[in-house]
């Protein structure tokens, strides 16, 4: 069971470490080209928790731009 990642027709934003060694950097590249209207950017020098805890703030301050 599944569905098309095609199919998704909103904005998604993707934020993906490029030391993540949980959940590989190309996996985010894959989702973000699946999707249509994705943006993926790629963090440098992030890991899979870091990410979330060091970045949360420029995460949350980007998609609270966006939906202006």
């Amino acid at each position: 069971m599944g569905f098309d990642l095609g199919t998704i027709q909103v904005p998604v934003r993707i934020w993906h470490g490029d030391l993540d060694a949980t959940v590989p950097l190309e996996h985010g590249k894959m989702l973000a080209e699946a999707l249509p209207k994705a943006e993926l950017t790629v963090m440098p020098g992030d890991g899979h928790f870091s990410l979330a805890v060091l970045r949360a703030e420029m995460m949350l301050r980007t998609l609270l731009a966006s939906a202006k």
